[in-house]
This record gives structure tokens, C-alpha cells and sequence, in this order.
């Protein structure tokens, strides 16, 4: 059976060389293969290496932009949030960036391990109180709307931003593809769920793609009216 590829990314010096340490001395008989870079090193690093699962040092790193840089390069590989707050908007965030692996600051190196074992088998790994806030997160997204059909008034920059947001694109992203600065983008994103009356992109996004398929299916219906 070969070896399973891991690869740690913080910022931290430190952080790094003490996980891949770590992660090699507690990992018994189970084949583990750790590498070690930075968040600007993980684009080129993930081509070189082609891990199975990759553990993110959440302190400094945005999860948005790790979620764009690993897409870009592999779609497949598997990502473990390490040291994630259990609170609602940090865990939807990183949610949100593709992360199925979901692991607090007071883990032990026994948790991490069961998570790298978990996500590499496609399962999602999570305390309950985690999948509680992705439930309940899924739930208000669908239902929220649902109380009234009055559209909010959005600028049709907003309804741009929205529009790139609902694809997954980080401010970062956002800012190159409209050519505005990244500070402008997170302006709009803050007006977008203010007038939105939602709390995280997860839910504008999901707001944005419900108003596309009714729009959709009034065209079609007022098609076949005229016919």
C-alpha cells in the first residue's frame, strides 16, 4: 500500500517543521509522507508533490484564496482546517473554501491524525457542534428566503461581485477579474449581506442561485405561454 501524502502549510516556521515532526513520530504503522511550505508556496508545492491531503495552519491563512490556489491546481485534493475556531462564520468560511476536514485549537495529535485518515477516505470530519452550524447554516440559506419574494436593490456592480462570489471566487480574485482593489470588494461584499439580510457568503451565494433558477423558470413558462 503506498504511502499517503501530506502536506502542512503555515506561515510559521516553527508550526510547520514542529507538525511534520509530529505527524511522522504519531502516526505508528500507518505510511505517511510529510512535506512542509508556506500559503505562497502551496500552488507550486502541490504540482511538485501531489498530496492526498493538505493541512492548513488557519491563524494567519485566509481560506478563501487557499481554496482558489489549491483549485487551480488540483480539484481532488482533500483539505483539513487545523486550529479553525468552532464558531459559525470561521467554520461556514472555510466550508465554503472546500475544507472537509475541521479540526479546533485544542485538538490533540491523535484528532489531526483521524482527520487526515478521515478526509483521504472522502468523509467528512467534524465535531458536532461543527455540523451542527453547516446544517443549520444550509437550512437558513434555504429558508430564509423564503418569508418574502421582495428582491433587495442591488447596484450592478453588487450584482457582479454577487454574481463571482456565488462561483467561489476570494476578494482576491474577485478584484483581478473586475480590476478593482480588494479593499473595494470587501465593501461590496459587506453591502451585498446587509441588503441580503444574510451573514456569510454561503448564504448570498445560495440567494444568488435560487433568484437565477426562478428567473429561469419564468422565462421558460412565459415561452410557452406566448407559443
Amino acid at each position: 500500500m503506498s504511502a499517503l501524502r501530506v502536506l502542512v502549510v503555515s506561515d510559521l516556521r516553527v508550526m510547520r517543521e514542529s507538525l511534520t515532526k509530529a505527524i511522522q513520530e504519531y502516526s505508528g504503522t500507518v505510511a505517511i509522507r510529510v512535506a512542509a511550505c508556506s500559503v505562497d508556496e502551496v500552488p507550486s508545492r502541490v504540482r511538485e508533490l501531489a498530496p492526498d491531503v493538505v493541512i492548513v495552519e488557519m491563524l494567519r491563512a485566509d481560506p478563501a484564496e487557499i481554496g482558489d490556489d489549491l483549485r487551480m491546481v488540483c480539484q481532488q485534493v482533500k483539505t483539513v482546517a487545523l486550529g479553525v475556531p468552532e464558531i459559525e462564520y470561521a467554520v461556514v468560511n472555510c466550508a465554503q473554501a472546500g475544507f472537509s476536514g475541521f479540526v479546533p485549537p485544542d485538538a490533540s495529535m491523535e484528532d489531526l491524525l483521524v482527520a487526515i485518515d478521515s478526509v483521504a477516505k472522502n468523509t467528512l470530519h467534524c465535531s458536532p457542534k461543527v455540523a451542527a452550524y453547516l446544517f443549520r447554516q444550509i437550512g437558513q440559506s434555504i429558508n430564509g428566503r423564503k418569508k418574502g419574494d421582495a428582491k433587495p436593490s442591488l447596484t450592478e456592480r453588487e450584482v457582479e461581485v454577487l454574481r463571482l462570489v456565488q462561483e467561489g471566487l476570494s476578494n482576491k480574485l474577485i478584484s483581478q477579474r473586475l480590476g478593482i482593489e480588494v479593499q473595494t470588494v470587501k465593501n461590496h461584499v459587506r453591502s451585498i449581506l446587509s441588503k441580503l439580510g444574510v451573514q456569510t457568503r454561503v448564504a448570498a451565494a445560495v440567494f444568488f442561485a435560487s433568484q437565477a433558477s426562478k428567473t429561469n423558470v419564468g422565462a421558460r413558462a412565459r415561452g410557452m405561454r406566448t407559443q
